[in-house]
């Protein structure tokens, strides 16, 4: 079943609905809308037709939507026409007629009717219609855009820097990911992130990188802090800071981040963490050797809240006993509980727990590498899974 955003928003208030259901019962529609529609406007008869086809506080019913988009679009309404375009391509209420939902579209983009225009890219590039491809979808793409539309402009940012279906083109994507405003999608700097490291970009963003970051990490925003932190940490385009790097990680972890309290773990057992314990200021100290003890607290904290990558960490502090007593029963109950969640190792590692083979040189020099820790530890693309 193809679903486009439109639909997605649809399906998010029938289930809202839905559990408003003992609150408030079903009212297929108002009266004033009704008479509307039969009194031949466009608009409500649009809205009475996406009722029936998305099932928003009335039964599905494709015929009556498909009569209420053909009323309304053959008026000119664009939200009608999508509609219509909608029932065509999926051959709801009327057999599927690709070239027909085209049209359709075509006429509402015509009117810049921004998710018509959206669906053309969309169903162009997956193969709907006559001419089909990325490059003839381009330029419905391209149009959404200039319209404003920072969800499509961070995919072909996506799209061109890694050079999937399309040849790669960096400038270009770093074009698209400037039209992305910080406040609209903070992700897409970790694909700036990612082109900077990897020597693609020369011109300085990650300043202004750390101005977003900052201010939406001051407003407690435990992603920002996060990425701030990775930052630090890796050196992307500024000179590596651990203790700024911790500072951040701890500033997440104070929200209650999970990802963050498995990065301080990490870092507690790499031996990279602030030594607390030797200044008035903990989160300015010198840095301490590795610790265990904390490693295993910070870990443990983030794994009670669920994240799998620290299931895993905690089973292995548990069965080699670092930072805490050897405990095979605790060890088996965190790797089934990241083995559940469809962790590669935690699957691999319970079989032999579960066979109650010895690990010990399996899991030798596992954690005193570090590698596998610092790749599934902090919020990062490349260490989690």
């Amino acid at each position: 079943m193809l679903i486009n955003r439109f639909e997605i928003i649809l399906l998010l208030l029938a289930t809202i609905n839905a559990n408003a259901q003992e609150i408030s019962p079903k009212i297929p529609f108002s009266d004033n809308l009704l008479q509307k529609a039969e009194s031949g406007d466009p608009q409500a008869q649009a809205e009475i037709s996406r009722a029936y086809l998305s099932g928003i506080n009335v039964k599905i019913d494709e015929n009556n939507g498909f009569k209420w988009a053909k009323k309304s679009a053959e008026k000119g309404n664009p939200f009608g026409q999508l509609c219509l375009g909608n029932c065509y391509l999926e051959g709801k209420g009327v057999d599927k007629n690709p070239g027909m939902a085209f049209e359709y579209y075509k006429r509402s983009d015509d009117q810049g009717y921004l998710d018509a225009t959206y669906n053309l890219g969309l169903y162009t590039e997956n193969g709907h219609f006559e001419k089909k491809g990325i490059n003839n979808a381009l330029p419905y793409y391209e149009k959404c855009v200039q319209e404003g539309d920072f969800v499509t402009a961070k995919y072909l940012g996506d799209l061109f820097s890694i050079g999937n279906k399309v040849t790669k083109d960096i400038p270009r994507a770093i074009n698209y990911y400037n039209q992305v405003t910080d406040k609209q999608n903070l992700d897409t700097k970790r694909g700036l992130e990612y082109l900077y490291k990897n020597g693609f970009v020369t011109t300085n963003y990650v300043s202004e990188a750390i101005k977003t970051y900052k201010k939406t990490a001051e407003e407690n925003y435990a992603y920002a802090a996060n990425r701030l932190g990775d930052i630090y940490f890796e050196g992307i385009g500024i000179e590596k800071d651990l203790l700024k790097a911790f500072d951040m990680y701890l500033n997440a972890a104070d929200i209650g981040d999970m990802y963050a309290e498995n990065t301080i773990g990490w870092l507690y057992y790499q031996g990279i963490a602030p030594n607390s314990d030797k200044s008035n200021d903990p989160r300015k100290p010198k840095l301490r050797k590795h610790d265990f003890r904390k490693a295993f607290e910070w870990t443990l904290k983030s794994a009670e809240k669920g994240f799998k990558d620290a299931q895993y960490n905690v089973a292995i502090f548990y069965w080699k006993g670092e930072g805490t007593d050897v405990d095979l029963e605790r060890a088996k109950f965190w790797m089934n509980k990241a083995a559940n969640q469809d962790y590669p190792e935690a699957k691999k590692y319970l079989k032999w727990i579960t066979a109650n083979q010895n690990l010990d040189k399996i899991l030798d020099g596992w954690f005193s590498s570090g590698e596998q820790t610092k790749k599934d530890s902090a919020n990062k693309p490349e260490r989690n899974r």
